[in-house]
């Protein structure tokens, strides 16, 4: 590295351009081919995850969301609310805002984004591996294979199909951004030994671990990582990094500085200790965590969606984790001590893994796939490395055939999440002992209609943990569903017993008590959901509906616009508005949402009567014919719809035809008295 750093200088001091290095022109050449490749395989890997649903924290993260919606100004997203998955994330969260701005609710456009971050972060990864290898230490032993070698590790992991739980699980972008940020933080320090101007790459590196640290908390030991690289690879001793480097290591920890700012108000998050597991519990559990992250690392079978807490008491997989993982700290500490090449991947490893398993504890998510997305790197070098080192060229070959193995499985496993109900199935045949799979499945049933399943699933989920009061609250959704209104409230009730601040239970109660009668209890319920999630767009729609029912029609139209705020195709809440509109006599804001809502549901007779009113209203008679006249299809024993109909056709001079609606509505209501009056004018005037 002196002698190179002189040349540098030499160069420099004469002013004469440095020779034309053609071997690099032609690797310059490779890299774009092997990065074309890459994003080829990825596409076919991942093309069949574009359609994927919203699941699980998706729904607060996008759906429930009003902040994304939000372009201009760009300055709130960077104050995501708390306790959302963006929550201390303002880089993930604007990548929400960019996405809304370009595609608007289309979840392709989502997923698009997603598998772009992905394909770039291994094209950033093929770079790091392939400079690396030809490092002054390491150019002698693998620099005139560098490129496949590093193509063979980039494909790898671009295709492992673990990374679907980061991929085509839209909230897990998170990961996807912590990965791209952590890769281009090494990336910009590696170029900056190789460029004549190293202030700038030098200057990227820092501003990329800034942006890593506001995706999320794992970008803490990019700064200690790096720092371990520098030592290995380039400078060959701690001494002569800090000697050289130590402000350009201080601006990359002084991203602590935002992290600790960012990292406030964990636990509304369900992050960190003294949520319900103990630090020696979490330990524990964490051991066989890494012991299967690895497993999984090596052979991805069976990959499963949310392992949930019910992972039973300690046992021989606990003992075997924990034993692995001092068997891997020591060995990469002595790796280190002798600088070791291979001792870094280990440390990567376990290193890139400890803000999950130890340093921030997740009680609530002990065990999640995503958390491998960095730590596979380390897996994924070894492997070619390995298979190098005992075969030669030969033994990449294995790579290409594990390559494909590995996209064919990322493909299966991306057709698991087709639909909400389908990735749940997978995730409770596999984790059968999980409470949450069998909560999740019957809330994805119900939402798809099914409340006879959905009760099945959740009643399953009690049998596991009787005390689990989300799944009381769902169970009570479900059963209110089938018309068992009476235990559907119990059921609420209960669950509020086991943690009043569950807004979904208190909803739920709320539409048991508005389905009995109970108007005023249900009021109360839907505002306590509101004090706990104000961003809970159904809660807003049941009390506009409830309000307009009651004749508070400006609350109504206050709680309608501010459901829409959140979500804007709740169909409900914008009938409910319309409702309310209506009687505050704002007719073509009423016949606006009406419009809107029959886009939704094209078989209501009441909304198609309800927007003939409002035009008849308007004046608009002759366009109120046809929506009466549907609704009356829809529903003929409307006695209002045929007398208001008979009168539409009497003010258009179409008198003949609004005698039989008369009859009928005389027919279907005897006492009504504009039907009645009506009828005996026409009859009584000389024919038309």
């Amino acid at each position: 590295m002196i002698a190179g750093g002189c040349s540098i200088a030499t160069s420099i001091v004469s002013k004469q351009p440095p020779p034309i290095n053609l071997s690099r022109i032609r690797l310059d050449w490779t890299a774009f081919i092997a990065v074309g490749i890459l994003a080829i395989a990825g596409w076919l890997a991942y093309a069949n995850s574009l359609s994927a649903p919203l699941i699980l924290d998706d729904w607060v993260t996008i759906q429930h969301n009003p902040q994304i919606r939000q372009v201009w100004p760009l300055w709130p997203a960077f104050f995501p609310p708390a306790d959302t998955g963006v929550g201390g994330r303002p880089i993930a969260n604007l990548s929400f805002v960019l996405n809304y701005a370009l595609s608007g609710d289309s979840l392709r456009g989502y997923h698009a984004i997603n598998l772009a971050i992905h394909l770039l972060a291994s094209a950033i990864l093929y770079g790091i591996v392939r400079r690396t290898l030809q490092s002054p230490r390491l150019q002698g032993q693998f620099g005139n294979d560098a490129a496949l070698i590093a193509f063979s590790a980039a494909v790898l992991w671009l295709l492992h199909p673990v990374q679907t739980q980061s991929v085509t699980y839209i909230s897990q972008r998170t990961e996807l951004l912590l990965g791209l940020f952590y890769f281009l933080t090494f990336y910009g320090f590696i170029r900056s030994r190789e460029s004549l101007k190293p202030a700038g790459w030098l200057g990227f590196s820092v501003v990329s671990c800034f942006f890593g640290a506001a995706c999320k908390e794992g970008m803490v030991t990019a700064p200690v990582m790096l720092f371990l690289y520098d030592v290995f690879f380039v400078a060959g001793s701690l001494a002569i990094v800090w000697r050289q480097r130590r402000w350009f290591y201080l601006g990359l920890a002084s991203s602590w500085v935002l992290l600790a700012g960012l990292m406030t108000g964990l636990h509304g998050r369900g992050v960190g200790f003294g949520l319900g597991m103990s630090m020696w519990s979490y330990a524990l559990t964490e051991c066989g965590a890494i012991g299967r992250y690895l497993a999984l690392a090596l052979w991805p079978h069976p990959l499963i969606f949310d392992y949930g807490t019910d992972l039973g008491s300690p046992g021989l997989k606990v003992a075997i984790g924990a034993a692995l993982v001092w068997l891997m700290a020591s060995l990469v500490a002595v790796g280190i001590l002798r600088k070791v090449p291979l001792a870094f991947l280990g440390a990567w490893f376990l290193v890139t893994l400890a803000p999950t398993s130890s340093i921030v504890p997740i009680p609530l998510q002990p065990i999640a796939e995503n958390r491998v997305y960095l730590p596979l790197a380390s897996v994924m070098c070894a492997v070619p490395l390995l298979l190098f080192a005992g075969l030669g060229r030969k033994g990449l070959a294995g790579c290409a055939v594990m390559a494909v193995a590995l996209g064919v499985a990322t493909v299966q496993r991306n057709r698991d999440y087709r639909s909400e109900i389908s990735i749940w199935a997978d995730t409770v045949a596999k984790a059968p002992a999980s409470s949450r799979a069998h909560n999740n499945l019957g809330h994805a049933l119900l939402a798809a209609g099914r409340p006879a399943e959905a009760r099945s699933e959740f009643e399953h989920a009690l049998q596991l943990k009787p005390d689990y009061a989300e799944a009381h609250s769902n169970l009570g959704g479900a059963l209110g569903q089938l018309g068992l209104d009476a235990q559907a409230i119990e059921h609420c009730r209960l669950a509020l017993q086991f943690d009043p601040k569950i807004a979904g239970a208190h909803y739920n109660l709320g539409v048991g008590l508005e389905r009995t009668g109970d108007l005023a209890g249900a009021v109360a319920e839907f505002e306590a959901t509101l004090r706990l999630n104000p961003n809970f767009a159904e809660a807003h729609a049941n009390l506009a509906d409830v309000f307009a029912r009651t004749g508070h029609t400006k609350e109504a139209i206050v709680q309608g616009e501010a459901a829409l705020a959140i979500v804007p195709q709740l169909v409900a809440a914008r009938y409910a508005l319309g409702c309310a509109l209506w009687q505050e006599k704002r007719f073509a804001e009423a016949a606006v949402s009406f419009e809107e809502v029959l886009r939704a549901w094209p078989d209501r007779a009441d909304i198609y009567f309800n927007l003939a009113m409002s035009l008849h209203q308007l004046g608009k008679t002759a366009e109120a014919i046809s929506p009466y006249e549907t609704a009356l299809r829809l529903n003929p024993n409307l006695a209002i719809a045929h007398t208001n109909l008979a009168l539409a056709l009497m003010q258009t001079g179409r008198s003949a035809e609004a005698i039989p609606h008369f009859e009928a509505a005389l027919l279907l209501d005897p006492s009504s008295a504009p039907a009645r009056e009506n009828l005996a004018k026409l009859r009584g005037s000389p024919p038309r």
